[in-house]
């Protein structure tokens, strides 16, 4: 019996020198210079081991739920707030960054975001100055004028950069609810714009937020109803109108501001 009372032990033992060589490998990589720039949130070691980015890219992951290719890849990506400081081929080289988490009360925190391959530094921009975004996947936040105001400029200036053809990268703190509901809002109204926002597409937005790494139990069917209740509203305000006729309605978008049709051809894959 002896004998085997050291096992414990050796397991601890291994498990110390395990993270040790996880340490060792983490700042003998190349990621390691870029925490060291001035200026730019760094997500820490431990972060960076433990943490990860939770990143993925949004059309892998639906088709991925989907079972088949619907929505385009290397364009639309997410992360949490742990990418910052890293290098930008870890986050799928976006052309530019939008920030979720900002919060206007820590407003001398450094930025975040990521190193690109000439050492140059690409930083997460936003635009709500005077209001923290939460709770964007319930529909009573948006009775909120500042709110509406700000998000719904994120918003534009986001179909912008995909119109363009511009790689995006999503991130909030977690990298879950925010960067969730703002995925599948993208998403909804991209596949709206095909006649492809049905049941099968909605459960796949939620299958996408459910890859989450802090996700709970208690979160599941945040954004499925979330698409749902925001389609409902829509088609009260205009017949069949759906999440297009939301958020134009309250974000008061013209159709020389928002081309849902270039939105669609960014991120769906052709018929």
């Amino acid at each position: 019996m002896k004998r085997f009372a050291v096992l414990p032990g050796l397991s601890i033992v291994l498990t110390v020198l395990a993270v040790a060589f996880d340490f060792a490998a983490l700042f003998r990589s190349e990621r390691l210079p870029a925490r060291a720039a001035t200026g730019v949130r760094p997500g820490t070691a431990i972060e960076g081991l433990i943490g990860k980015t939770n990143h993925r890219d949004v059309g892998e992951s639906m088709n991925a739920c989907l079972g088949k290719s619907v929505v385009r890849e290397g364009v639309l990506s997410r992360a949490n707030r742990y990418f910052s400081g890293w290098s930008c081929a870890a986050v799928g080289n976006p052309d530019v960054i939008f920030t979720l988490n900002h919060d206007p009360a820590k407003a001398n925190e450094p930025p975040q975001g990521c190193r690109r391959e000439d050492d140059s530094w690409l930083i997460g921009t936003w635009n709500n100055d005077d209001l923290k975004y939460n709770d964007i996947e319930f529909l009573s936040t948006w009775n909120e004028p500042k709110f509406v105001k700000l998000f719904c400029t994120t918003m534009r200036l986001e179909l912008e950069a995909l119109v363009a053809g511009r790689k995006v990268l999503l991130h909030c703190d977690a990298g879950r609810d925010r960067t969730g509901a703002n995925t599948a809002l993208l998403l909804a109204l991209a596949s709206e714009e095909r006649g492809e926002l049905n049941e099968k597409f909605v459960d796949a937005v939620e299958c996408d937020y459910r890859k989450s790494k802090s996700i709970v139990q208690e979160k599941y069917g945040r954004m499925q109803n979330f698409i749902k209740e925001m389609k409902a509203r829509g088609d009260t305000l205009v017949p069949q109108g759906g999440v297009r006729a939301f958020l134009s309605t309250t974000c008061e978008w013209s159709p020389a501001e928002v081309s849902y049709a270039a939105l669609a051809d960014s991120l769906m894959l052709p018929k």
